[in-house]
This record gives C-alpha cells, sequence and structure tokens, in this order.
C-alpha cells in the first residue's frame, strides 16, 4: 500500500513553479502535503509566495502516477526514500541551504553516524594519487569513519573498493537514478558496496540518465553529508573543486593532499591551499587531527594535544610537520626536495617552527620534531 503522505510530499516537489523554498514555507504552514493538495484554489491563492499561477498548478497537478511508480520500485528494491522532514533524513545535509527536500537510498549505512568524510579527485589520476588513496583510506580504519564518495572513474573508484578492502562503510552519491549504475564498469563494485554495508544514494527517479548538469547537484550532496572533504587529486576546474568549493561555503572542513607544483593533477590542490580555503594533509593522522578525532581505544586527552597544537601551523608549517612526523628526522636538501613550496618558504617555516619550540634543528642541518 502506498504511503499517502510520502506520495504528496514527493509530488509537491515536483508541481511546476513551487520552489525549494516554497516547498518548505507550505509544509511549515500545513500540517501534510496532503492539506495543500487538498486545499481551496481560492484559499491557496492568498497564501504568501503562492501567485494565483503557482496556486492553480498545485490544484492542476496530475502527475501522481510517476510517482506511485518510484515508491512502488523503491518498496520492491529495498530502498529508502527519505524526505526532510523525515528523522533519519541526514543531518548534515539539512544543514546547507540548497539540499535535497528527499533522496533515495538503498543500503544500511547510517548517514547520521558521529564520523562522515568525504573523498574526492579527478577521474583521471596518476599512480600516486591512486597510492595516496588507498593508504589514506586504509590508515583511515583505525578511525572507523564512513566514507563518501561520487562512484566515478579515478579517484572516486579507488576511494571505494579501498574502502571495501578495509572493512570501511562506503557510500556511493550518484548523477542518476537507482535503477542503473555509472560508470557501468563499476556495477561489481556497487554490489560489493551493499553486500559489505555500505550505501547507495540520489535524488534522482529511476530512468533519470547522468546528464552532464546532474554531476554538480551530485557534488553538492557530496559535500554536505559529510564533516569534510578531502581532494587527494585534482586540476583547477573540474567536479572536484566544484565540490571543493561547495565544502568551503558550507563551512565544512576542506583538506587537500599538495602534490610537486609543476604537476598539473596536483594544480587545484595547491590553489586551495594556497587560497587558505584547505588545510593541508600527508595521512589519516591529520585528518584525525584536524577534526579532532581519536583511534579506536585511544585517549581523549591525547588527542586534544595533538588536535591543539595541529591547529597552530599555518599550512607550509603543517607540511613540514607532517613530513617530520612521517620521517622522524630531515636534512635540510631533503625537506627542499619533497616540499611543493620555495627554498624562502622552507626557511621561513623552519624559524617560525622553531620560535614556538616545535622543531630541533641538529647540526648538519638536521630537523626533527621537538616532542
Amino acid at each position: 500500500m502506498i504511503n499517502e503522505n510520502l506520495l504528496y510530499n514527493i509530488a509537491l516537489t515536483q508541481v511546476s513553479g513551487i520552489s525549494h523554498k516554497l516547498v518548505k514555507q507550505l509544509l511549515a504552514r500545513y500540517p501534510s502535503a496532503t492539506d495543500i493538495f487538498n486545499e481551496r484554489r481560492d484559499v491557496l491563492r492568498t497564501l504568501e509566495g503562492l501567485s494565483k499561477e503557482k496556486a492553480d498548478n498545485i490544484k492542476q497537478y496530475n502527475d501522481f502516477k510517476t510517482i506511485e511508480a518510484q515508491i512502488d520500485f523503491a518498496v520492491k528494491h529495498n530502498i529508502d526514500i527519505r524526505f526532510y522532514t523525515d528523522d533519519a533524513y541526514a543531518y548534515r545535509l539539512l544543514e546547507c541551504a540548497n539540499h535535497p527536500l528527499f533522496y533515495f537510498c538503498k543500503g544500511d549505512t547510517d548517514l547520521n553516524t558521529k564520523r562522515v568524510i568525504s573523498i574526492v579527485g579527478t577521474r583521471a589520476n596518476s599512480e600516486y594519487g591512486q597510492w595516496m588513496t588507498e593508504k589514506l583510506v586504509a590508515d583511515l580504519k583505525s578511525y572507523s569513519p564512513v566514507v563518501i564518495s561520487g562512484m566515478a572513474y579515478g579517484i572516486d573508484t579507488i576511494c571505494h573498493k579501498a574502502s571495501v578492502k578495509n572493512n570501511l562503510l562506503t557510500v556511493g552519491v550518484l548523477a542518476h537514478g537507482l535503477d542503473s549504475i555509472y560508470p557501468p564498469e563499476n556495477r561489481i563494485l556497487a554490489k560489493q558496496m551493499l553486500e559489505s554495508g555500505g550505501a547507495l544514494l540520489t535524488e534522482y527517479f529511476t530512468n533519470s540518465k547522468p546528464e552532464r548538469f546532474n554531476f554538480p547537484n551530485r557534488n553538492r550532496i557530496v559535500a554536505g553529508i559529510s564533516d569534510a572533504t578531502i581532494v587527494i587529486e585534482t586540476n583547477e576546474k573540474g567536479g572536484s573543486m566544484i565540490t571543493a568549493e561547495l565544502a568551503y561555503s558550507y563551512k565544512r572542513g576542506l583538506l587537500a593532499v599538495p602534490g610537486r607544483v609543476n604537476d598539473n593533477k596536483s594544480s587545484g590542490c595547491l590553489k586551495l591551499i594556497a587560497a587558505n580555503k584547505a588545510k593541508v594533509i600527508t595521512g589519516a593522522a591529520d585528518i584525525a587531527n584536524l577534526l579532532k578525532w581519536k583511534r579506536n581505544g585511544q585517549s581523549g586527552k591525547e588527542e586534544a594535544v595533538q588536535s591543539s597544537l595541529f591547529m597552530e601551523l599555518d599550512n607550509d608549517e603543517t607540511l613540514i610537520y607532517n613530513l617530520l612526523k612521517n620521517h622522524e628526522q630531515l636534512q635540510i636538501d631533503a625537506l627542499y626536495h619533497l616540499c611543493p613550496i620555495t627554498k624562502p618558504e622552507i626557511a621561513n617555516a623552519l624559524l617560525t617552527m622553531e620560535i614556538k619550540n616545535m622543531i630541533k634543528r641538529m647540526p648538519g642541518m638536521i630537523y626533527k620534531l621537538n616532542n
């Protein structure tokens, strides 16, 4: 039996001329969408925001069978339809002004769990991008986050595969309906994600194709549904940069992996870092520090100290801090080689960190963290 309230809720979002904002205004005024459709035409015309034409569009709407078909498909295939007024709706999304009014979700992943991150990047990744994504996800296993990405070629696919391999719940946000998987090469991956407790999510009806204009809409969900977005590799244009800018606009964590300054695949990451929009990360521990996570079984006191230290560093200092943390100690020439910043910038950061008593300089221009 069709859920009448859900049927009318979705139908209201499909009425011509009824905007996202107007749907919310109407549902704040009436007990249910059913009451709105049953309201007298002359009363609707008197409501704020409803012109005569819009009121008539509500009364004349007659495509309920399309909505019924969507609900029937969802019931048949164990798909949840979550309207923005539902308790199970992802609360992080709800904090974003342009969140979808409803979405379809197949799978049991709790999107309101404590730790949710998004990982994005170029479709044409490098070997380094693949290595970095796989290592990052593997190391995140200690923190057990839900990992969100967009099921696209490249970094997205690598991220989902690595999550399945490391027993992390992973959610793919689609730019089309749940009756298909795009790219088709990821059908087996999608099945593996679901079988391992992950999920697939979309705001699009069945039979919706992966049209070009759907992807920016998909990206706002990827950015809004998580605590932070991590950009692995990207040039200065494309979907990953759109997602990054959205995450920044939502005041979510925005983190980026630095790369060589002459590598086009890292130019977007470096641009975000240079604009002070993204924090530099080189590993899972950096993410945990920034988001104030602790490892499974780790004490909160140690985590708080690490987070406090990390937040005191600017991007150049953070990059050097991470390198020294991963290598224990480095000679100045090695720092020049590994850091994607200029020698004067490195020297300035080292001096500042010495003054802060964060690093120690030893004979031979060797640097290490001052533990």
